[in-house]
């Protein structure tokens, strides 16, 4: 999709990610930190965080198609260029952070699923004690790894995108 109603999409897509992935980061330690919010806010959580990873995944197609009419040499290009590799690295790390926010809140279901088709309790919540000790650890750690990556890599993005537009061209 390169525009909507005659704007470039680009512009228009990427406050999606901007918003809602360090929105959805700032969520998941705050349910990290209280853990009694996680049955309560899991499912709001999982969907910013997919609308946000959504939005890092049109943002990066819709500027690889503009980028093509972008017509730009020396440092503007060199620019642009780094802007293109943020944004690649801004949707692969949303992508990955999508997954693990997934993974947090459906291997309890399945783990309880599996402890009482095996008759041995409920085991709902993260860290109860029909799960491994070493999973709420190894989960909180994969949280904050990727929630900040992908924060960070979101803003990266974005100055690299703000400084290719306000890059001008050199000797042309």
């Amino acid at each position: 999709m390169d525009t909507i109603t005659g704007i470039p999409a680009h512009p228009l897509f990427v406050h999606i990610p901007v918003v809602l992935l360090p929105l959805a980061a700032v969520l998941a330690l705050v349910m990290l930190i209280r853990p009694t919010w996680f049955d309560r806010y899991k499912w709001a959580l999982l969907a910013i965080t997919s609308v946000g990873t959504l939005g890092a995944i049109l943002a990066a197609g819709s500027g690889e198609s503009l980028a093509e009419n972008v017509k730009k040499s020396g440092a503007a290009r060199q620019a642009l260029n780094d802007h293109i590799e943020a944004g690649d690295t801004a949707r692969l790390f949303g992508i990955i952070f999508f997954g693990v926010i997934a993974v947090w809140i459906f291997l309890p279901m399945y783990l309880a699923r599996r402890a009482h088709a095996a008759g041995s309790g409920d085991g709902t919540a993260l860290g109860s004690p029909r799960q491994p000790k070493w999973l709420r650890p190894v989960i909180a750690a994969l949280i904050v790894v990727t929630a900040g990556a992908a924060t960070v890599t979101i803003v990266q993005a974005g100055h690299s995108g703000a400084k290719s537009v306000w890059t001008e061209e050199s000797g042309g």
